[in-house]
């Protein structure tokens, strides 16, 4: 057999292999869950419209440290590694650097409700499952940026709220006594 035959039988093979090593690990009836960690965002493009003479468009990037992020929800597990939850969830950053405005100060700040879909793995751990999974919901987001140096007194608020969705891969812990 040569070591294309013997590739192609195990990738034709490995479905069926799989269920028996990553199995669900059952959760059975009502659970609550809570979660925190660090929210990491990526630069956000900024247009700015300026009502002077002539009328000027500035864009520009703007980039936010780390940020906090906390997690709740409710769910119910039926037993066979299959879960549905509700979440609620907010995430903080503030802004630390704008290219074009200059250096720029505030935060943004997000919170939403999620339905999330989600599967229990079972990889031996005695101590650590993950899960994966996806959700759709409502998310609100709300910035409050301060203009930098090349817009001093420039001050910016925006609220905005819409459909939003994830997808999840996670771990959850569970400690025996």
């Amino acid at each position: 057999m040569s070591r294309k035959h013997l590739l192609a039988a195990t990738l034709l093979a490995a479905p069926f292999a799989l269920p028996a090593t990553l199995s669900a690990q059952p959760i059975s009836g009502l659970y609550v869950g809570v979660g925190a960690g660090a929210n990491f965002m990526q630069q956000e493009q900024a247009r700015l419209s300026l009502n002077i003479l002539p009328p000027t468009v500035l864009y520009g990037r703007s980039s936010f440290d780390t940020g906090v992020a906390a997690v709740g929800s409710v769910g119910w597990g039926f037993g066979n590694g299959v879960r549905v939850e509700l979440e609620g969830n907010y995430r903080n950053n503030s802004a630390s650097s704008g290219q074009v405005f200059g250096a720029v100060s505030g935060r943004e700040q997000k919170a939403g409700v999620m339905v999330n879909a989600l599967f229990d793995l079972d990889v031996g751990s005695p101590y650590i499952y993950p899960y994966i999974g996806v959700g759709a919901g409502y998310a609100w987001v709300n910035r409050n940026v301060n203009g930098g140096a090349l817009l001093p007194g420039i001050s910016v608020s925006d609220s905005e709220g819409g459909f939003a969705y994830q997808a999840i891969a996670a771990c959850r812990s569970r400690f025996r006594g």
